[in-house]
């Protein structure tokens, strides 16, 4: 059974369990004639860069585990590791870079440069998760998320991780990006909690305020605020056309109404975001981890 107590289950993240059809829903602003297509609401990812799979791991115990403990632990005494696994090839294939302790759970984008693997993404410099116990017995106290780029040279001779921050802004682990680049590209789309806007004391530990545009090539941050008390998850570019150049587009949000119990769908441009519509729910969704854009061509409605 669910404990509906638990802090993680609380807030903007409490369960909402229903199924609806809703026609003529409240809509501000106008909706793009060439925006076609639904919004599916989705969990978890995995990192592919071209040739590898590269993952970070967490602590386990086995005898942990045997005597009825949790699967995963933090400990803050170990190093971070990166498991580079071609593939094709066997377990002997496989090289491991170590690093200082790390949280990399999602990321924007990964690619090889030569015999470099290059790594996009949020990163924190220890336990960002409430429910990964500390080993050392300390309280879980947060740790932000900023984007930052990890190397991992493959014919170095040694197992360095090399990191190089791009901003120091702090933001949440729900990158995306155009996903027609998906090795060289500009744009970071990602919600994140914007201290110069004003949301009260409604919105929880995960939660942003803001959707931001982060430009790797200027190494410029553009925000789109919808207002305040409002959760935001997880942004999704959809491409205003298939030859559309990166970037121009639009930006398709959801964010909770907390005051009003309300879900607002919001449609950006992604050139300047900037608010084209709104539409809002009467109701409070599901929270959202993941999310993805469908058309007709790509994930045609049976």
């Amino acid at each position: 059974m669910v404990d509906f107590t638990d802090r993680r289950l609380l807030g903007s993240a409490a369960p909402a369990r229903f199924e609806v059809d809703l026609r003529d829903c409240e809509v501000a602003g106008e909706i793009p004639k060439d925006l076609d297509g639904a919004l599916y609401r989705l969990h978890m990812d995995w990192l592919y860069p071209p040739t590898h799979a590269d993952e970070t791991i967490l602590a386990a115990d086995l005898e942990h585990l045997r005597a009825g403990g949790i699967h995963w632990r933090w400990d803050s005494s170990k190093p971070s590791w990166h498991a580079v696994i071609p593939r094709t090839g066997g377990a002997e294939d496989i090289r491991f870079f170590f690093g200082p302790e790390r949280s990399i759970v999602h990321t924007a984008n990964a690619r090889t440069e030569g015999n470099r693997i290059v790594l996009e993404g949020p990163v924190a410099n220890g336990n960002t998760w409430p429910w990964f116990t500390n080993l050392n017995g300390k309280p879980y106290t947060p740790v932000p998320n900023t984007l930052r780029r990890i190397t991992l040279d493959l014919s170095s001779g040694t197992s360095e991780v090399l990191e190089e921050p791009l901003f120091d802004t702090n933001i949440t682990t729900f990158t995306r990006i155009d996903e027609r680049f998906m090795t060289l590209y500009r744009y970071i789309y990602v919600q994140y909690a914007d201290t110069r806007f004003e949301s009260g004391n409604l919105l929880g530990r995960t939660d942003g305020n803001c959707v931001g545009r982060f430009d790797l090539r200027t190494g410029t941050l553009k925000p789109y605020f919808p207002g305040p008390g409002r959760a935001l998850q997880e942004p999704v570019f959809v491409p205003r056309s298939a030859q559309a150049a990166e970037g121009d587009g639009y930006v398709v949000a959801v964010g909770h109404n907390i005051a009003q119990a309300t879900t607002e769908l919001y449609l950006l441009d992604a050139l300047r975001m900037e608010e084209l519509a709104r539409v809002t729910l009467p109701f409070r969704t599901a929270p959202q981890v993941h999310g993805t854009w469908g058309d007709p061509t790509t994930l045609p409605l049976q």
